[in-house]
């Protein structure tokens, strides 16, 4: 068996979607559907990325900012908001899970089991 070297993310896939991350959150005419479906598409590279990158600051403050305009807009709907809520929790998600080196190990401890 051969073992497969890891290559990492492909850089040009980062880079398009960041341009496209950047590009749809300036746009005052996007949609928060388009918003959050390019959020979507930046937290999945983001959990592909390897641990040792850590977070985009740059999706992080994309997302607070979204998050902040769609709260505060009267016609924004209760689905649209819980949809940046969303994807809100899943960056905080993926932040926890990145800053805790045990996140996960203690999932079948046999310890918890000893009080039977």
């Amino acid at each position: 068996m051969s073992k497969k070297k890891d290559k990492g993310i492909n850089p040009e896939l980062d880079r398009l979607i960041a341009e496209l991350m950047t590009q749809v959150m300036n746009d005052p005419e996007a949609s928060i559907t388009d918003k959050v479906k390019v959020l979507d598409r930046a937290l999945k590279l983001e959990a592909l990325k390897k641990k040792d990158k850590g977070i985009n600051p740059e999706l992080d403050r994309l997302i607070a900012e979204l998050m902040t305009q769609v709260m505060n807009d009267p016609e924004a709907s209760i689905t649209d908001k819980v949809k940046v809520l969303d994807r809100a929790l899943k960056l905080e998600a993926l932040k926890m899970k990145d800053s805790d080196d045990a996140w996960g190990s203690g999932f079948m401890d046999v310890e918890d089991d000893e009080d039977k």
